[in-house]
């Protein structure tokens, strides 16, 4: 064995002295022992180990997190305190998960017909069924299913520091399932997907596989600064994220696919017919799961701002229909301000084809204005978002329609307006304080 030469080696050198030479073996023994070919699965297993190790608990001893999501965030923006949610570059990454999806798909189908057609191109077959398993294993149990969906640790926009109303959690530390879905990222998990792509050709093409992985984690790394730019995502969801979909790919790669050791052996002999229909369609189906998924995943963020009319009197009374909306109302000093604004933002994921609908109505006999925000579609996730802002001098009364699962919040000068709400009206002073973040 080549850890066995590894110690004939270290006892040659006694006569430099027994100093260092127990740690010597140790070392060089362990990366002998998995160097070789046939213990590539756990040199790359070791890799994950002391990637998981070495970084989780940087988050546990120091507020890199906060400091890291803090860069992003400016209390008192124009824009809003996450003044880069909008930005080119970060709405880019958004909406970049379904065409990356999209191309591995391909691939999949791909590998799988030619596969299927040419015997001698059998292998292909069971590339395709690894990049499939990696996907729906990786970002869709591992990452959503299992973790997202039910670890409950707050988003940067939700915890105390940074204005919101829950406590941050480090990461691995499980809160109430449900409340919250920040860990791990979902959209860079579809990037460090590719990893699977390494995998295949670093036995042959080992140059270009360094390639295709540090493009995919660049690409990664892009949509978990893109996340923690809209105040989605901490960097330690972004770690995680990518630890979580490269564990997916290798355990796919060498223990249920095995492609490096029966590359051809994967969909059975070609004497057992019975047994290849069902494994096509079983392939068949996990490609519409996939398709599914991606459907349900598709990115939704739209907006929509309505200021009073300058030259028109300010209503007496204003009806704010926005089921499930996030409030917070405001009184705004300037007089150049119009008399009152709303900005309401939807945000989510879910079937292709969810919007933000709006609509205004006068309603009599008092001077009302009636606003109607609703996102129609559905959902698997959604952020809905609703910003009041009266003129100073004003007194409008508000009345406030939520339902379950809204917020009202007064601020400041705000907490002197008349206001009913269908939920109850948190005010400033009741609200917890942020703090920790600069402005």
């Amino acid at each position: 064995m080549r850890w066995m030469a590894g110690f004939g080696g270290l006892c040659q050198t006694r006569e430099k002295g027994l100093r260092g030479s127990f740690s010597r073996f140790v070392v060089w023994g362990m990366f002998n022992a998995i160097a070789s070919k046939h213990d590539r699965r756990w040199r790359d297993l070791l890799v994950w180990i002391v990637l998981a190790a070495g970084l989780t608990p940087i988050f546990w001893l120091t507020d890199l997190d906060i400091r890291a999501a803090g860069v992003f965030f400016q209390r008192g923006h124009l824009d809003g305190p996450w003044f880069m949610e909008r930005a080119g570059w970060v709405q880019m990454f958004y909406y970049a998960p379904p065409v990356l999806v999209g191309a591995l798909l391909l691939a999949v189908v791909w590998g799988f017909v030619v596969g299927t057609l040419r015997p001698e191109a059998r292998r292909w077959r069971g590339a395709a069924a690894f990049l499939l398993i990696t996907l729906i294993l990786g970002p869709g149990v591992l990452v959503n299913a299992v973790f997202k969906d039910h670890w409950g640790r707050p988003r940067p926009k939700h915890i105390t520091e940074f204005d919101g109303t829950q406590t941050y959690r480090p990461p691995l530390l499980k809160g109430e399932a449900g409340t919250a879905k920040s860990f791990p990222a979902g959209h860079p998990s579809v990037a460090f997907a590719y990893a699977a792509v390494f995998l295949l050709l670093r036995p042959k093409r080992p140059r270009l596989a360094w390639v295709v992985f540090a493009f995919s984690t660049l690409i990664g790394v892009g949509m978990g600064a893109a996340r923690m730019a809209a105040g989605g995502h901490f960097l330690s969801d972004v770690l995680w994220s990518a630890l979580l979909t490269w564990w997916a790919a290798w355990f796919a790669y060498y223990f249920i696919v095995r492609v490096e050791r029966e590359p051809s052996s994967l969909l059975g002999s070609e004497a057992d017919r019975r047994a290849e229909r069902w494994k096509n369609l079983a392939m068949a189906a996990g490609v519409l799961v996939l398709v599914a998924g991606v459907l349900l995943a598709t990115p939704t963020n739209k907006r929509s701002a309505l200021n009073w009319p300058v030259t028109v009197s300010p209503p007496e009374a204003v009806l704010l229909v926005a089921p499930g909306a996030q409030v917070r109302v405001r009184v705004a000093g300037a007089e150049t301000l119009p008399a009152l604004g709303l900005r309401q933002s939807i945000q989510g994921f879910g079937l292709p084809g969810n919007h933000l609908k709006v609509r205004t109505d006068p309603l009599e006999p008092v001077a009302t204005w009636k606003y109607t925000g609703l996102a129609r579609g559905y959902y698997t996730e959604l952020e809905n978002t609703l910003e009041v802002t009266v003129r100073s001098g004003l007194r409008p009364k508000l009345q406030l329609q939520v339902g379950p699962g809204g917020r009202v919040v007064l601020e400041g000068a705000a907490a002197e307006l008349s206001v009913e709400a269908d939920v109850p009206v948190v005010r400033e002073a009741e609200a917890p304080a942020g703090s920790g973040a600069a402005d």
